[in-house]
């Protein structure tokens, strides 16, 4: 008797954030048990549960088998079975562009004002959208926000943002271009204040994800949970870019990121 095959399911896109995909933490992990960092003194430190350093709904990546929502198997030819047991450490390596993201900057700390400009408005930009969608349009990115140098950005007006919905490098979404022009100016801002960018999340380094999320929406527009956490994971003011058998891991400790420096008061 014929049967007919049972459809797919349908894909999903990389969202927010790119780590494991698992149905729920696991709490033997091995991959915990050999971090030479104690993950339950970080969360400490930072304010998150010491019995599950990080739930299902935290911005964990790649330390633990945590249930988060960045998934990836239409950006890395993978069926949805197997993609739910690996994580971005798993995908990324060897992809033509999540590879170099994940090998060279996902965890890294950054201090120029420009890049941390470019790494938060990518991330409200990838809001609702695929994260491979925003690196093949980085470059387009770049082009068309003048290398995301703040003081140009916070200049422009009427015209710069008409050509910037007319051009299809980049996400054409109004609010998304707004923000990136209002946030380009409170960065300003934080220079008067601060010093820069990276000196203003130092100067309020280390605190629990709430009390960065409620920071980020008042000093910032369109910087919900989810993009503020993947900005933080990303720029290594959070734990969770790289599991400790990744690599990578060692060359993010190397740079040694605000998290660690954390873990070590």
């Amino acid at each position: 008797m014929y049967l007919a095959p049972v459809p797919a399911a349908p894909p999903r896109q990389i969202q927010r954030n790119r780590g494991i995909i698992t149905s729920r933490p696991t709490k033997n992990s091995n991959d915990q048990k050999k971090n030479s960092y104690d993950l339950s003194s970080v969360a400490g430190v930072i304010g998150l549960p010491r019995e599950k350093t990080f739930p299902a709904d935290s911005t964990a990546s790649c330390h633990d088998d945590s249930n988060t929502s960045r998934n990836f198997p239409n950006d890395v030819g993978l069926d949805s079975g197997r993609s739910m047991r690996l994580s971005y450490c798993d995908i990324a390596p060897g992809h033509p562009w999540h590879g170099p993201y994940h090998d060279r900057e996902y965890g890294f700390p950054i201090r120029r004002d420009a890049a941390l400009f470019e790494r938060l408005a990518l991330e409200i930009n990838q809001a609702g959208l695929s994260w491979l969608t925003i690196l093949k349009k980085r470059r387009a990115f770049r082009l068309a926000f003048d290398g995301f140098d703040p003081e140009a950005v916070a200049r422009y007006g009427k015209r710069d943002r008409t050509r910037l919905l007319a051009d299809a490098g980049i996400i054409r979404n109004r609010l998304k271009i707004d923000a990136a022009i209002e946030n380009a100016r409170r960065i300003l801002s934080l220079r008067e204040s601060h010093g820069s960018f990276a000196r203003w999340l130092d100067a309020h380094h280390p605190r629990d994800r709430e009390e960065w999320r409620r920071l980020f929406r008042e000093t910032f527009v369109f910087t919900g949970g989810e993009i503020v956490g993947e900005f933080l994971i990303s720029t290594g003011y959070l734990p969770g870019a790289h599991r400790r058998s990744c690599p990578i891991f060692g060359r993010v400790e190397s740079r040694d990121p605000p998290w660690m420096q954390a873990a070590r008061i």
